[in-house]
């Protein structure tokens, strides 16, 4: 509980910046820019926690003594390291020429502080092309130092374990700022906080005297005006400005670099010569420039007037040419993709030759770097020349203008270029990148179809298409269908020759001579055209061949639209497949001649298989199917509807049955029934049994089945064959019940209208008595019943039969009682 309490006092807030008084003191040392140097620091723990004080008595202190105490104290007090001092001399004497006090000293507000452990230290400068700590060089120190005490710096003249001496050994950039020279270090201090954590002191100042050498040391390259190419063998002159005694001199090695050691920091004129093996060259200063040493050290290199020219050769349509000889100065070089580069070329005026096949184009001078009027401003030595080159374009052509096939030979009449033979399946020549001059052309063509040559010459220069026109023809062909379209890849035989139209149904012969020829055109491998054509010059020629669109829209033969998949086979074999149901038939470019159309139903039964010739399919636009709604009508014989009857229809094709129910007309419709023979069925409603059964042969129409009836007649009898009124007959069959009627005073019921059946179930019900019996179509049927009807009583014959026993032991006792009387009656008279 104390510990938390007292937790808060010794350690700082979460969210404050630790911080601690230290006092870092820069110790002299020698540093020059661009070399490697040595940093030496004392830093001291300047920690004042607390004040205290304390009181000194000395006897026989020497004076001089008395007097170095008294300056340190007066030196912690301007440092407020006390608050106050005070020294007062009791008693004085001289021994020896020398004075000694008996004095008293006290010292007021002494700082007190804890001790810090120093992990390590990082030195860094803030300059500005190097910010921050990427030049910083760490130091381990792994020291703990004691709080400077002034009482004991007061009087002993040292604080012993409060300060350390640190070193740094780190590398001072050749190019700072001139101004950064004199710019103090900061310090980043790792140390342990006392009774915390391990902690870094960030950018501490540091005090004290600091300077950087006024001298720079760097390499320099020399290179050319581009900066790419250093430059070996130059001669570097270095003139300090206002002082010209002091001159340096160098020469470039192979990698043109040297290396400046401590150059002072001034302005210095440089000078560069250098003579080229190679070109032309005005003069051997390369460079002349004034300066600064520090410009020098932050450029790291110096241009010169030696330059890397480059030469773009191209033709009259900015194509590179590649593989011209490009000659400056006598130096020879072959261009590569048109382009050819000189490295290290003086400035200065250069002569620049360019061949091309031999050819000599471009003879000419041409300026390169400074000049002050022709270029008062350096311009990057880069030269583009178009030079008169083109390409020979020549288009072999019939008389129709028509491209053909041709041999061609290119001559140059000056016979600067070798001869040229080419052959084009297009007749098309294209002769890349010729020097623009006059040559002369001849084309040739031959044909082994036809067995003859034809032959022109012409002179042309290159640039733009030329065409050379040859006496022979071409023919083109352009076969369109009954309807107007274009058959592609139709085969066409013009006499000897033979080709396929594009998709615009057009085929063309070139090369043709005059003369009559047979022409024949092939659509599907079925000839669909034969006849002649007279070629007396190129022409063209439209030809409709029987060759047909089919669009035939399916409808039932009561004329309603149905879907059914089609299979059609035309002339040439190729099978046309819809494969799912359609209402439509459409098959294009059927070429003359017999096809086979199959129609498929439902059940993908077959309806149509026919053979139809391609031009009667052409002319038909509706085809009616052998299918139709089968309508059925179910008939009492006396011609009242059979309402509720079930009708099962059975085709004699393949035994598929369908049922429906009939109306209360009588009437049921069964869809889209392909013609044939069916076996309709018709049950009573709601029964399980057949009342009528009849083959039908369906083409159309309605189809009216008519049911037989039948009457049974039941009469009621009494035990004693009298007729029984009231008596309940009904009339049944597999759970059916027909009717159910009472008898009359004749006992007699007559059921009409029956369903003819084989056999009826006949119920008959009076009172309790109940009686079943079967009849038969138009037959009476006697039921009788075991009951007495006698004088409006009903006497049932299963009452007497059970009331017998009980009468006969009536009479028996009776007759005993009689007896009794009887003997009685005798037995009196006896004693009387």
């Amino acid at each position: 509980m104390i510990l938390a309490l007292l937790l808060p006092l010794l350690t700082p807030a979460i969210n404050a910046q630790p911080t601690w008084n230290f006092r870092v003191e820069l110790l002299p040392s020698e540093l020059y820019m661009g070399e490697w140097g040595m940093i030496k620091l004392n830093i001291t723990n300047m920690d004042c926690l607390a004040r205290v004080s304390d009181d000194f008595e000395f006897k026989g202190i020497p004076d001089e003594v008395l007097k170095g105490i008294e300056s340190r104290a007066q030196e912690m007090l301007e440092s407020d390291l006390i608050k106050g001092y005070n020294v007062s001399i009791e008693y004085s004497y001289g021994y020896g020429g020398e004075v000694y006090h008996d004095a008293k000293l006290s010292i007021i507000g002494a700082c007190s502080g804890r001790s810090i452990k120093i992990y390590h230290a990082l030195i860094w400068f803030a300059w500005k092309k190097y910010p921050g700590r990427d030049l910083g060089v760490k130091s381990d120190v792994n020291k703990e130092l004691k709080a400077f005490d002034p009482i004991e710096y007061i009087l002993e003249g040292s604080s012993p374990g409060s300060s350390t001496i640190i070193e740094f050994k780190l590398f001072i950039p050749p190019d700072i700022l001139p101004e950064e020279r004199t710019m103090r270090p900061y310090l980043d201090i790792r140390v342990h906080y006392p009774g915390w954590i391990d902690y870094t002191l960030e950018q501490r100042p540091t005090s004290g005297a600091f300077e950087i050498k006024p001298y720079r040391s760097f390499n320099l390259t020399i290179t050319d005006y581009g900066g790419l190419n250093p430059i070996a063998g130059a001669r570097v002159v270095i003139r300090r400005l206002m002082h010209y005694y002091e001159v340096r001199e160098y020469i470039t090695p192979e990698n043109g670099t040297i290396r400046i050691h401590r150059l002072k920091e001034d302005d210095y004129e440089i000078r560069i010569y250098w003579n080229s093996s190679s070109y032309l060259q005005e003069s051997p200063l390369i460079h002349m420039g004034i300066h600064s040493a520090y410009d020098l050290a932050s450029s790291k290199n110096l241009k010169t007037l030696v330059f890397n020219v480059r030469i773009n050769a191209l033709d009259r349509r900015e194509r590179p040419l590649s593989g011209a000889r490009v000659v400056l100065d006598g130096v020879e070089e072959i261009a590569e993709g048109g382009l050819t580069l000189f490295q290290l070329v003086p400035n200065g005026n250069h002569s620049l030759q360019i061949y091309w096949r031999n050819v000599k184009l471009l003879d000419r001078w041409i300026w390169i770097g400074y000049h002050p009027t022709i270029a008062p401003k350096i311009k990057k030595p880069d030269f583009r020349f178009t030079l008169p080159v083109d390409d020979l374009i020549i288009q072999a052509v019939d008389s129709g203008g028509n491209p053909i096939g041709a041999e061609f030979k290119i001559r140059d009449p000056e016979g600067l270029l070798p001869e040229i033979e080419s052959y084009s399946r297009t007749g098309f020549l294209n002769i890349s990148q010729l020097p623009v001059k006059d040559y002369l052309v001849e084309a040739r063509n031959c044909s082994k179809v036809f067995k003859s040559c034809a032959e022109a010459s012409e002179v042309y220069k290159p640039g733009g298409t030329n065409t050379i026109a040859l006496p022979i023809h071409s023919v083109k062909i352009l076969a369109y269908s009954i309807s107007g379209k274009a058959l592609e890849n139709a085969t066409i035989l013009l006499g000897p020759a033979a080709a396929k139209t594009n998709s615009e149904g057009s085929a063309l012969f070139a090369g043709i001579p005059e003369g009559v020829y047979p022409i024949k055109i092939l659509w599907r491998k079925i000839e669909v055209h034969s006849g002649t054509i007279s070629v007396e010059k190129s022409i063209e020629k439209k030809i409709i061949c029987p060759v047909y669109d089919v669009r035939i829209v399916l409808r039932t033969a009561d004329d309603k639209p149905i879907e059914a998949r089609w299979i059609l086979e035309d002339p040439s074999g190729k099978i046309y497949d819809s494969m799912l149901p359609e209402d439509t038939i459409a098959v294009d470019l059927i070429p003359e001649g017999v096809c086979r159309l199959t129609i498929l139903g439902a059940d993908n039964s077959t309806l149509i298989n026919e053979a139809i010739s391609a031009k009667d399919l052409s002319e038909m636009e509706v085809l009616k199917l052998p299918i139709a709604d089968l309508r059925v009508k179910v008939l009492w014989s006396d011609g009242l509807p059979i309402a509720g009857a079930k009708l099962i229809l059975t085709s004699l094709l393949d035994n598929r049955s369908y049922s429906m129910m009939a109306d209360q007309r009588g009437e049921a419709v069964f869809h889209n029934m392909r013609f044939a023979d069916y076996l309709l069925e018709v049950r009573y409603p709601n029964a399980p049994f057949s009342i009528a059964r009849e083959n039908i042969t369906f083409e159309g129409g309605v189809a009216e089945v008519r049911a037989k009836q039948a009457q049974v007649a039941v009469k009621v009898l009494d035990w004693f064959g009298n007729p029984l009124k009231n008596a309940v007959v009904k009339i049944s069959m597999s759970g059916v019940v027909f009717s159910e009627m009472d008898s009359g005073s004749d006992g007699v019921v007559v059921f009409r209208r029956l369903p003819y059946l084989a056999a009826y179930q006949v119920d008959v019900r009076y009172g309790p008595l109940k009686v079943r019996d079967y009849a038969y179509p138009g037959q009476v049927l006697i039921v009788k019943l075991e009951v007495i009807k006698l004088f409006g009583l009903t006497i049932y014959i299963s009452e007497i039969l059970a009331a017998i026993p009980y009468i006969i032991a009536a009479v028996v006792i009776c007759a005993a009682v009689a007896a009794i009387l009887i003997l009685r009656s005798i037995a009196r008279r006896r004693y009387q």
